[in-house]
């Protein structure tokens, strides 16, 4: 379902939840309460473009995406959904039949502005009654104003039985006091709707890319290896994940370049400076992430990260390294740190190993493992100590 229609849905959700209070001892279908008790005609306002409260503005971009209304940053989707998903807890107990809302409400209370195509809506937040969980909740449709009494449905966690009844009210304040930044998008790779190809290149790799739609490497390996497709498809996934510290509004200036991102068509940089600050910040279009040691690492794998990194061997025939074949499988067995290419295989420093997959030969170089598959002229590097 399309981003925007969820959107819409969650909020027409809230409002039915809002307008349409049930009454127990009604014996009347539901269907003809909604339409005695329905205050507001869904039909005549059209889809919704806006909603904003003190704190925080939502907009609904031509994408179908949420941006803040005042910065234009993407928000982020769950944080947004979690909201609404809050949002949908506020039952309404009751209309009231009052005068005087001023009884009822703060001198400056919360509010939430909802904007639809054809029309708007205002919910003023009340105060909360003397005993009890419930609070006042004044509405204002096309200038017509009405106050019903709410609750919060769900658990809240609390000290004593005074906050435990005060707790859903609280909770519902600084729900629509939560601050902007909350809301920002902080992981840079989602401000991409697809990622069909990336190609990175930064330090320590040189340049190479991904085509996931084929689940190709582009990289001369320079030895014979296979490609394992489920860790392309891991990378990618998590590439949508990696977030950002921050992201930095103001002006700067970015030295030392120690990174190159393409996605798809659009490039992002990795810096090592911003201003007087040290740390990796990545600039994509005018924006600047601080991002941490983490992000960096995964997002620039190595080549050798998406290949089969494994010797395979499930049998020894015959050892001559000395070692025990009890410490020898494990090594067989797992991913060796990396792989390079053999061009001529000087036998006489080495130890010989017989496997059902040919001859091994075996290096301990102190803090370093090495097997030498000797048919496949590739030597499997272990940074660990073999004894």
């Amino acid at each position: 379902m399309k981003r925007n229609l969820v959107f819409i849905g969650v909020i027409l959700s809230l409002l039915t939840y809002i307008f349409f209070f049930i009454e127990k001892e009604e014996r009347t279908s539901y269907e003809e309460k909604k339409k005695k008790e329905q205050i507001i005609n869904f039909s005549k306002l059209g889809s919704l473009k806006s909603l904003k409260t003190k704190t925080f503005s939502i907009k609904l971009g031509e994408d179908e995406r949420y941006y803040s209304q005042e910065s234009n940053l993407l928000l982020n989707d769950e944080v947004i959904d979690y909201l609404f998903s809050e949002l949908l807890k506020i039952k309404v107990l009751r209309k009231l039949d009052v005068n005087d809302f001023s009884l009822y409400l703060p001198k400056d209370p919360l509010k939430l502005e909802f904007s639809f195509e054809k029309g708007d809506l205002i919910f003023y937040l009340g105060n909360r009654v003397e005993v009890g969980a419930e609070f006042y909740l004044k509405i204002v449709d096309q200038g017509k104003e009405s106050l019903v009494l709410c609750k919060k449905e769900g658990a809240f966690s609390s000290q004593s039985e005074k906050d435990k009844v005060s707790a859903p009210y609280n909770n519902f304040k600084s729900l629509i006091s939560i601050k902007e930044e909350a809301l920002y998008e902080k992981r840079p790779l989602k401000y991409f709707q697809s990622i069909k190809k990336i190609a990175l290149k930064n330090f320590r790799n040189s340049l190479y890319s991904i085509d996931f739609e084929v689940s190709k490497i582009n990289y001369n390996y320079k030895f014979k290896t296979q490609i394992i497709e489920k860790k392309i498809k891991r990378f990618k996934e998590n590439l949508f994940k990696l977030s950002a510290k921050r992201i930095i509004k103001e002006k700067g200036s970015l030295k030392d370049e120690i990174g190159h991102i393409t996605v798809n068509v659009l490039n992002l940089s990795v810096f090592k400076k911003f201003n007087d600050e040290i740390g990796y910040f990545l600039q994509f279009k005018d924006l600047v992430f601080e991002i941490d040691s983490y992000f960096f690492r995964s997002i620039f794998a190595h080549p050798q990260d998406f290949i089969d990194k494994k010797l395979g061997a499930q049998e020894v025939i015959s050892n001559n390294s000395g070692i025990g074949n009890e410490k020898l499988m494990p090594f067989f067995q797992k991913d060796a740190y990396m792989l390079s290419p053999v061009y001529e295989l000087n036998k006489d420093d080495l130890k010989l190993i017989r496997t059902d997959i040919g001859d091994i030969y075996l290096k301990d170089a102190g803090n370093e493992v090495i097997f030498y598959n000797s048919s496949k002229m590739i030597a499997y590097h272990f940074l660990e100590k073999l004894k």
